[in-house]
């Protein structure tokens, strides 16, 4: 009769496969825990505004145009029958792109009472939503952020000339691609020199649509 022998695995044996098994378990987390990354470009929006060239409308141009005339506080607001002064409109500009951004008003043989209502639009010349915030009148550097009655001293003798009432546009959120309307009204106060030429700017700034209102 033939014994048949029992086959022995020695201990060494058996640790080196277990080492083995771990080794390949070991290799294969490390695999699975490596880092993945994205790269990409990321660019930032444009803030712009312009005037836009005209567009804009006012009740006395230069030409064939009776005057206006109102009381202080633009009050009693109606036409004369007769055509002495008129107001020129122009744009300026003062920033990078060569947007117009600034509004230029030429008040010619104007006189006490004389009124004008200015109107004019805006366009979003760039790609992130904004609001008109704020207004600068120059000369003088007079700032305003809400609608409200401002006078001017034109011809730096320490008076005011005339008296603006600005309308309200504060806030208004436009769109890239999009315009919307400001318009404003002029009365001349006395007194000022006969046949005078009163000038004056207004330069308006805006923000991203997400900062307003403004911190205080």
């Amino acid at each position: 009769m033939t014994l048949l022998k029992k086959s022995k695995t020695s201990m060494p044996a058996i640790v080196a496969v277990a080492l083995m098994a771990l080794t390949i378990v070991g290799f294969s987390y490390a695999h699975w825990s490596d880092t993945l990354s994205l790269e990409g470009t990321v660019t930032t929006g444009k803030l712009c505004a312009e005037f836009e060239k005209g567009m804009e409308s006012q009740k006395d141009p230069f030409g064939p145009f009776n005057d206006w005339t109102c009381d202080e506080g633009f009050g009693n607001i109606h036409q004369l029958t007769k055509n002495i002064g008129y107001t020129n409109i122009t744009y300026e500009t003062e920033n990078h792109d060569n947007c117009p951004n600034i509004f230029k008003v030429d008040m010619v043989n104007v006189y006490p009472s004389y009124y004008e209502h200015i109107g004019f639009w805006v366009k979003n010349c760039g790609t992130i939503p904004w609001v008109l915030t704020k207004v600068t009148f120059n000369p003088g550097s007079v700032v305003i952020t809400t609608p409200e009655y401002v006078t001017l001293d034109l011809n730096g003798d320490g008076k005011a000339d005339i008296e603006i009432k600005w309308g309200d546009n504060f806030g208004i959120q436009t769109d890239p691609g999009k315009d919307f309307e400001i318009s404003f009204q002029i009365h001349v106060l006395e007194p000022i020199p006969q046949d005078s030429v009163l000038s004056f700017t207004a330069a308006i700034e805006v923000i991203n649509w997400n900062e307003y209102p403004l911190p205080p």
